[in-house]
């Protein structure tokens, strides 16, 4: 019996050890990957559901904005999918089960970089009417919704939030929509280029380097994403053609030392930083197999 009680002590310590290295095994993984560990002068976050918002802090400037989006707006949807009506873009997404569509989707719309996203588990078409007052996400919403997110930043989100007053933000909402004599919409398209400034990162401008975008198909695609970079404080300089079958993305540097621009582009579009020659540029974008997934199509 005494034998018995030992092994029994010995088995539980021995799980509670792989327990504990499991778990470390988890947070390093997170941490690895987490925002809370990365130099951000601003973080933007969206939450999609009944109530469509973005939310922009600043811990530099200690600027934060808000953003309404109502569901009858429609919206560019990368990918080649064209224009779509804002309350339905989750059951496209949930069809094509692409949920990075969502960060692709409002970056578009802001032109800037989304680095969080959130939206519910049950997918619905949502038609909410334009909200004229700021409102903060429910931390129920934080926990539980679907997200990019890890459980580190989730956590972060959290923190973040419950520290916030609604008097902390500027509201930039914007509804540019034209109706018809009977009420019909004319023109639902919201004009991301009155948001290009107010959303970039301060070390990217600071550090002031210049890109060049290399595209193998159409220019639209490329310039679409230069002012995504471009709301972000990055400078965008030239664009050029080259045919490649080369699917891979690539973000060229000809500097020892990875700028936190270069970083910025490679951790956003998901493009390894390679070192090569780079002429009179700072830094050389090829788009690669990135410019099919933000196509700008119909």
């Amino acid at each position: 019996m005494k034998i018995n009680s030992k092994f029994k002590v010995q088995s539980s310590k021995f799980l509670i050890v792989l327990l504990i290295i499991f778990i470390g095994y988890l947070f390093f993984i997170s941490s690895r990957n987490s925002l809370v560990f990365r130099k951000k002068d601003r973080l933007n976050i969206v939450f999609y559901g009944s109530k469509i918002a973005f939310y922009s802090i600043g811990f530099d400037d200690g600027v934060n904005y808000f953003i309404n989006y109502p569901s009858e707006v429609k919206i560019l949807v990368p990918g080649g999918f064209g224009y779509y009506r804002l309350g339905a873009l989750g059951k496209l997404i949930n069809l094509e089960k692409q949920p990075e569509l969502y960060r692709r989707s409002f970056s578009t719309i802001n032109s800037n970089f989304i680095d969080l996203y959130f939206y519910p588990v049950k997918n619905e078409v949502y038609y909410n009417k334009e909200e004229t007052q700021i409102f903060l996400p429910l931390l129920s919403q934080i926990a539980t919704f679907n997200s990019n997110a890890n459980i580190l930043d989730r956590m972060y989100i959290l923190f973040i939030f419950a520290s916030k007053q609604k008097s902390q933000f500027l509201n930039m909402s914007y509804l540019p929509i034209k109706k018809g004599r009977n009420g019909e919409i004319l023109d639902e398209r919201i004009f991301s280029d009155k948001l290009i400034g107010y959303f970039y990162q301060k070390t990217y401008r600071n550090e002031n380097k210049n890109v060049q975008i290399i595209y193998k198909n159409n220019e639209e695609n490329a310039r679409l994403i230069a002012k995504i970079i471009e709301g972000q404080g990055i400078r965008v300089v030239d664009f050029a053609y080259k045919k490649s079958n080369d699917a891979n993305c690539q973000i060229i540097i000809n500097e020892k030392t990875i700028s936190q621009t270069a970083k910025g582009l490679k951790n956003f579009f998901n493009c390894p930083v390679v070192k090569g020659e780079t002429s009179s540029y700072d830094i050389i974008f090829m788009l690669g197999n990135v410019e099919h997934q933000w196509e700008v199509g119909s």
